[in-house]
């Protein structure tokens, strides 16, 4: 498992700003689980869903997401 780099003082994941407090829980609980399961977030990752954090997003969105995510890895691999 990787070390995830939080600080509950400064609502920061991975140096990320969450607007609130309750958004930064929510997010740390999501990706804690989602890691279990073999995900590795990003610093990507956590700005998109602060981005997001107010809205969820739609099937499309994601799957635009995902896809765009991995355009990249795969042209740099």
């Amino acid at each position: 498992m990787i070390d995830l780099q939080t600080d509950a003082n400064e609502l920061t994941i991975m140096g990320v700003k969450f607007k609130n407090r309750e958004d930064y829980q929510a997010t740390l609980s999501s990706i804690a689980s989602n890691m279990y399961e073999g995900y590795v977030p990003t610093k990507s990752d956590i700005g998109m869903l602060v981005r997001n954090s107010n809205k969820p997003l739609s099937t499309d969105e994601a799957i635009a997401y995902v896809k765009n995510k991995h355009a990249k890895i795969s042209s740099h691999g």
